[in-house]
């Protein structure tokens, strides 16, 4: 059998192993690790969680709009206007933060948690009535997404948990966010980790939300 010179390790072995890992490095800021990387992301891989970084923008971007163009139901995901450069990048500071969950392939799931002002049309604050002296407390789990391929892993429950280990020093005492009355995974995870339904109302153009709440 032909061997690298001064290596126990044969040539064929030697050579699948180096492109297997050349395959798992290789990196589109395009497209991201998921086209270029195959393999099962699902129960059973190791997921880190991170807070995100400039150079993850591309890769977040990805991720919403390829997540959102999968699903079926097209009104449970509203990213109009929050798939843009800006829009996560401004996230990564001033207006809030972003968590991803990654595996060897790259990012798998993300959360972006926005601080809304106190005089914000939409700072959900105003649809449970809250006084003009709490409103700077509401904090919003703006955007939670978890590829197709690796739903099962617990992987918004473990983003939001993570967030809620991040706000814990800060002022923030109201943790809010909207899901559709019919997205029962997205229900149950929200109520696993204390969530109450305050009410049903239309926003993001005519759309039905539950209106949800989280006291700290």
């Amino acid at each position: 059998m032909f061997r690298f010179k001064d290596s126990k390790v044969n040539w064929d072995q030697g050579f699948c192993s180096m492109l297997e890992n050349l395959a798992q490095c290789v990196y589109s800021a395009k497209f991201g690790y998921r086209q270029i990387v195959k393999g099962d992301g699902k129960v059973g891989n190791k997921f880190d969680i991170r807070l995100a970084q400039p150079e993850d923008t591309q890769d977040i971007i990805f991720l919403l709009t390829d997540t959102k163009k999968r699903m079926k139901e097209q009104d449970w995901l509203c990213i109009d206007g929050n798939d843009n450069e800006d829009y996560i990048r401004s996230h990564m500071g001033k207006d809030g933060f972003i968590l991803v969950a990654e595996d060897y392939r790259g990012i798998d799931a993300c959360l972006v948690v926005h601080y809304p002002k106190p005089t914000d049309a939409d700072n959900l604050g105003k649809d449970i009535r809250l006084a003009k002296s709490e409103m700077n407390k509401v904090v919003h789990m703006e955007i939670a997404v978890v590829a197709s391929d690796c739903r099962g892993a617990g992987l918004q429950v473990k983003l939001m948990k993570k967030a809620e280990d991040v706000l814990s020093v800060m002022h923030y005492k109201y943790y809010m966010c909207t899901v559709h009355p019919d997205n029962k995974p997205c229900m149950i995870n929200l109520r696993l980790l204390g969530y109450k339904r305050e009410s049903t109302k239309y926003k993001y153009s005519g759309l039905p939300r539950n209106i949800m709440l989280k006291m700290r």
